[in-house]
């Protein structure tokens, strides 16, 4: 039976394990990040299948307001958005670092990961759920490690190029091409974007070149 419960630092090494599975070498936190984060008050979810963490899902809480200007200016950078401490008078839980590893993809560990940290936020009195998402398909990344095999897609690539320039959105049918950024978009109707990093945001992530979309929910 798969079950969803909270990670400390006896959990340390599951951890570590998912994020070499689950992520490519570029954006794997280590050990002392993972358990600075735990140590300020950062909350880490596991999945469980037969007793193994199979993935989890970090949150935060944090101040937000549904403008992407006042976003980027407050979270410039995924250490901003990741790596800063809780904030007093939050109302919102940030998430960040979903993994699973690819031999559970299958199954609906991410989709039950998302759900407590939406149960979480509404048990805290948070107002959204705000989700950073990667996006694979901008530049692709065949040979980057064995299990993210993703190609470019070219009509997703100029369309946040575009967006770099004039602030249009793509579709909400584009970005849902990409199947780890359209991931939310998906599984929750009511989640949307709010925005797309420019590729400063994470520049270690070559696959997406840099950048990040932002979405978020209400959650009241």
């Amino acid at each position: 039976m798969a079950e969803v419960r909270k990670l400390d630092l006896s959990d340390l090494e599951g951890i570590i394990n998912v994020e070499k599975r689950a992520f490519i070498s570029q954006i794997q936190a280590s050990r002392k990040k993972i358990a600075e984060r735990i140590n300020k008050g950062h909350i880490y979810l596991g999945a469980f299948s037969e007793e193994s963490l199979v993935g989890t899902l970090a949150l935060r809480f944090a101040r937000f307001l549904p403008n992407f200007k006042d976003f980027i200016n407050r979270n410039s950078s995924f250490h901003d958005y990741a790596e800063s401490d809780n904030e007093d008078k939050a109302n919102a839980v940030f998430v960040y670092s979903l993994g699973v590893i690819p031999e559970h993809r299958n199954a609906s560990h991410a989709v039950k990961l998302i759900r407590n940290a939406v149960d979480i936020g509404r048990e805290e009195g948070m107002e959204f759920l705000v989700g950073d998402a990667r996006v694979p398909s901008y530049n692709g990344s065949h040979n980057q490690i064995q299990y993210e095999e993703f190609d470019r897609n070219e009509k997703l690539h100029n369309a946040i190029d575009k967006y770099i320039r004039s602030g249009i959105l793509p579709s909400r049918e584009l970005i849902e091409q990409d199947s780890v950024a359209g991931f939310y978009l998906r599984v929750f109707p009511t989640i949307e974007v709010l925005g797309i990093t420019d590729e400063k945001f994470w520049e270690g992530d070559e696959p997406c070149g840099g950048h990040m979309l932002i979405e978020y929910s209400k959650l009241k």
